[in-house]
């Protein structure tokens, strides 16, 4: 089976049929993909779906059908269960556009594998799209929600600064472009230079129990190669890595960061020599099942580097931690 990508993955389990799914980027015939430069990487990626029966080892199923990528193969597959028509069941935010235009794609499915893009595979923002696009229904303000990057630096390349925005819309499938911007953001509790110290590498929304949970990947320290340039995978990085933080809102809109200033991590990246000691990434949901949370993350070997300035070979892969029903906030006594 083709690698499965530990990033830009979107697990579901599926009670009804006693399996789990997952939605991710894939590799088709590449057994290696950390062994290319980062552009040739991409000339291999797919979009991807598969399946298993114990969470831990999947099987490829295929690709997926119908949908466009404007060569990043990002996504985040939701299943709408505010959606009363089948045929739109399944909702996917992507980096679709065959016109060169870096905006977030949205598309819709019934079996979540043959894919029907909404506005004629247009995008439905302006940049950018290099993120999870995230699309949920918010049942407080009755409007889905879109959660995507923006840019407070340069659009891409040297001296860009990562922000995102969050928009409203109503009827997604009767008018897709109908977007409200409702607030667009960098982290800067710390001041105008914060963006130096922390950018929001990814984010996506899960809800439970009427909170918004944001699964959020922060690049700490971008770009800075003060721990040495050359490629280590023995000794863990603190500059220029990528770390997995939750934050948490009440709207959607204005959330707490808490635990991200705080240095508070809610998957801590492995130690020296470890397979997840630089990057950790959040799969774009966590899974609720039974009496547990599981909670799948991305992890690597390598900083995360820019091409041109540092380009690292890593080893990419999958991890998953479990966590009792609604633990996520405990008191331990000495």
């Amino acid at each position: 089976m083709p690698l499965l990508a530990s990033i830009y993955a979107s697990p579901v389990y599926d009670a009804e049929r006693g399996v789990f799914r997952l939605w991710s980027r894939v590799y088709p015939g590449l057994a290696r993909p950390q062994a290319l430069p980062g552009t040739e990487v991409h000339k291999h990626m797919r979009y991807g779906y598969s399946e298993s029966k114990d969470g831990i080892d999947f099987d490829f199923v295929g690709e997926l059908q119908g949908l466009h990528s404007l060569g990043d193969y990002n996504s985040v597959v939701t299943l709408d269960e505010h959606e009363s028509d089948p045929s739109h069941r399944f909702k996917i935010g992507y980096d679709g556009s065959q016109t060169g235009v870096n905006g977030a794609c949205l598309a819709h499915s019934g079996d979540g594998i043959h894919w029907t893009p909404y506005n004629d595979g247009q995008p439905v923002t302006h940049r950018a799209a290099d993120f999870t696009n995230c699309l949920v229904w918010d049942e407080q303000q009755q409007a889905y929600l879109l959660f995507t990057r923006t840019d407070y630096g340069t659009g891409g390349g040297p001296g860009e600064v990562r922000g995102m925005r969050v928009m409203s819309n109503p009827d997604v499938k009767g008018n897709p472009t109908n977007w409200t911007t409702l607030r667009e953001w960098k982290l800067d509790q710390d001041g105008p230079e914060e963006f130096r110290r922390r950018q929001i590498y990814t984010m996506t929304d899960w809800q439970r129990h009427g909170v918004h949970f944001g699964l959020f990947s922060i690049y700490e320290w971008p770009n800075d190669f003060s721990e040495g340039r050359e490629t280590d995978h023995v000794h863990r990085h603190e500059r220029d890595v990528l770390n997995y933080y939750l934050g948490t809102s009440r709207d959607g809109i204005d959330w707490n960061y808490e635990w991200i200033y705080a240095g508070r991590p809610f998957v801590e990246r492995g130690s020296d020599g470890a397979w997840d000691k630089d990057l950790l990434l959040p799969a774009n949901w966590i899974v609720t099942r039974g009496d547990e949370h599981w909670v799948y993350y991305g992890g690597a070997n390598e900083r995360h580097g820019t091409g041109g300035v540092f380009e690292p070979r890593r080893d990419w892969g999958i991890g998953v931690a479990k966590l009792p029903l609604d633990r996520f906030v405990s008191l331990t006594a000495g």
